[in-house]
C-alpha cells in the first residue's frame, strides 16, 4: 500500500551483492586450486624425468667404457685444425614440446648452418626439461659439437641417454631434443 522502500529491503541489496562478489571470489579461488594442483602434477612429471633422465645417464657409461677407446684412437689424427663440428656427420632434430613444427623449423636453420640433418620428428619417450644436446659419451669432438650446439639453441649438453630412439645411434652424430623455442 505505500510505496515507500522499507529498511530493510535498502539493507538486503547491498548484502545480496555483497553476496554475488564473494561468490565470484570464492569460483576464482577453487579455479586457481584446480591449476595450481595440475602444474604441480606437470612438476612432478619433470622432476621424475629428470631423474630417469640422470639414471639413464648413468647406465651408459659403464657399457660405454670399452667403446670409448674406439673413438679415441681417430681424434689424435684429426684434433689439430679442424673445426668443432667436422667429425660430426650429423644432428637430429626432435621436438618434445607442444610446439607443432618446431623440430622441422630448427632443423632448417641448422641446415643453413651447414649442418647434415639425420632424423627430423618427435620425441614422445619423456620429458625434458629444456633443450638438450646429447653426445656418445668418450667421443671429444661429439662433445664439443654438443655444447657449441647447446649455447646456440639455449640448451644444455649431456651424455646420449638410453631413451634415444632408433636410428639416432651414430657415435659422429648428435640428438637435439627440443623442449622450447630456440632464440
Amino acid at each position: 500500500m505505500t510505496t515507500e522502500p522499507s529498511p530493510n529491503n535498502e539493507q538486503r541489496l547491498p548484502l545480496r551483492g555483497m553476496a554475488m562478489i564473494l561468490i565470484a571470489v570464492a569460483l576464482l579461488l577453487a579455479a586457481w586450486g584446480v591449476y595450481s594442483m595440475t602444474r604441480e602434477e606437470a612438476s612432478d612429471t619433470t622432476v621424475t624425468a629428470e631423474s630417469t633422465t640422470t639414471q639413464a645417464q648413468q647406465r651408459p657409461t659403464a657399457a660405454a667404457k670399452p667403446t670409448q677407446a674406439a673413438p679415441a684412437a681417430p681424434q689424435t689424427t684429426v684434433a689439430p685444425a679442424p673445426p668443432a663440428h667436422a667429425e660430426v656427420k650429423k644432428v637430429h632434430v626432435l621436438n618434445n614440446s607442444t610446439i607443432q613444427g618446431l623440430a622441422a623449423g630448427v632443423a632448417d636453420k641448422l641446415k643453413q648452418d651447414s649442418w647434415e640433418l639425420g632424423e627430423v620428428g618427435n620425441f614422445p619417450d619423456g620429458v625434458v626439461p629444456q633443450n638438450t644436446v646429447y653426445y656418445t659419451p668418450g667421443n671429444a669432438a661429439a662433445e664439443q659439437a654438443a655444447r657449441k650446439l647447446a649455447e646456440r639453441v639455449g640448451g644444455v649438453a649431456a651424455p646420449r641417454a638410453d631413451n634415444l630412439p632408433s636410428g639416432t645411434e651414430d657415435p659422429n652424430s648428435v640428438v637435439l631434443v627440443l623442449a622450447q623455442e630456440v632464440n
